[in-house]
């Protein structure tokens, strides 16, 4: 059983460090860098992701840019996505506001400009700590801002998935994500009928702010989904 974690935005995988730490030895994940990717599009995106995976059955984590990739991940690869677990996540356009913010010059996307204050109460939900809002900052500090803006760019033209998908999947949801509607949310419902949904207390970047809740959540999934076990229950 593989279980592969597919980053935000900044697509460093660098923000899942708090969930490596809460993970124990025996189930090492595989943490997949976006920026190592040649390509920039979704659609790209997942056909290399495609050709680089192996015959294993996988647990699919997304957080919140890698929705649409998991959701085309199991499209593509059928029964051997044993399940997906959203993190603060979506297949479909976010929120309205994402069409906005692509429009803003590149180099903005940096937040070198975005006090800690705002950072905390837009991606924490007032709950970040000086140390979390520092690991946002480095981690799009590593990426170009013209990637950042396509990634953007990428998500604002999101429409809502015409397939609906069984496989078992869950959905990590920040009470309060102020950059994820409860209509993509919805969306997301809508497109995995067996979806179930855990609310935890929190912001947008809920695996850096809970994630020993989270570790939890995403074991007790991939337990419970492994071709060994009785999965039914989700």
């Amino acid at each position: 059983m593989k279980v592969l974690l597919l980053p935000g935005m900044d697509g460093t995988g660098q923000l899942f460090e708090p969930l490596l730490r809460a993970w124990p030895g025996d189930l090492a994940p595989t943490v997949v860098s976006l920026n190592h990717l040649s390509a920039d599009g979704y659609r790209e995106q997942v056909a290399q992701l495609c050709g680089q995976l192996s015959a294993a059955p996988v647990v699919i984590v997304a957080e919140s840019y890698s929705g649409p990739i998991a959701y085309a991940l199991c499209r593509e690869l059928g029964r051997r996505v044993v399940g997906v677990v959203f993190l603060a996540s979506f297949v479909s356009r976010p929120c309205g506001v994402v069409r906005l913010a692509r429009r803003l010059p590149a180099a903005s996307l940096r937040l070198d400009w975005l006090p800690d204050r705002l950072l905390n109460g837009i991606g924490f939900g007032g709950l970040g700590t000086a140390a979390s809002m520092a690991s946002v900052r480095l981690a799009v500090q590593d990426v170009a801002p013209a990637v950042l803006k396509q990634r953007l760019s990428n998500m604002a033209v999101l429409t809502e998935p015409s397939e609906r998908l069984s496989t078992p999947a869950v959905y990590i949801r920040p009470t309060r994500d102020y950059l994820v509607s409860q209509a993509a949310v919805d969306t997301v419902a809508r497109v995995f009928p067996a979806l179930r949904v855990i609310p935890l207390e929190g912001g947008h970047f809920i695996a850096q702010g809970q994630p020993d809740a989270c570790a939890r959540i995403i074991l007790q999934f991939v337990r419970q989904g492994s071709p060994s076990s009785d999965h039914t229950g989700y």
